[in-house]
């Protein structure tokens, strides 16, 4: 099952996460801490029959990076989320309101049980099938929305100006 309402761990997104942000950054009491915050959902190859995640467009072509793709993205799998762990968005959005959504894999695929010559069994990624997917975009994105990065700059029209491609 994709989620367990019973797992421990099911709000670390919310008061637990904040509490260590804002012991970090020093502050009292506060909900939207006005941080960018990377939303990842990873190892998306492994909820593929819940959600096909080859749907999302990728937001870089041309060595250019599409904002606008990345946020259609953002609010495809904020809603896929709202249906599944609804709880855990509203907590991720009371710590920051810029917050955007991703699907990553390392690996592109599920490990898989190898069994060595002398019988044992361990479990790895194939490494002919390892092909990453949109790891780079939650950084690329973090990037662009810290001040003074070339990525901001470009981004922001208030900015100096500066030109950045990949």
């Amino acid at each position: 099952e994709l989620y367990d309402p019973a797992c421990r761990h099911r709000n670390l997104a919310g008061p637990e996460l904040a509490n260590r942000i804002k012991q970090i950054r020093n502050i009292s009491n506060a909900y939207d801490l006005g941080i960018p915050m990377a939303f990842i959902v990873n190892k998306c190859d492994a909820i593929k029959d819940i959600f096909d995640y080859t749907t999302l467009a990728y937001p870089i072509k041309n060595g250019e990076f599409n904002k606008d793709i990345v946020d259609q993205n953002s609010n495809t799998i904020r809603e896929l989320l709202l249906t599944i762990v609804p709880e855990i968005v509203i907590n991720a959005e009371m710590i920051s309101k810029n917050i955007k959504y991703f699907m990553v894999s390392p690996f592109g695929h599920s490990p898989r049980k190898i069994k060595k010559e002398n019988g044992e069994e361990y479990i790895a990624p194939i490494i002919s099938k390892i092909k990453p997917v949109n790891v780079e975009i939650p950084m690329i994105w973090s990037l662009s929305q810290i001040e003074g990065t070339p990525l901001f700059n470009r981004f922001n029209k208030n900015a100096k100006n500066s030109m950045f491609t990949f």
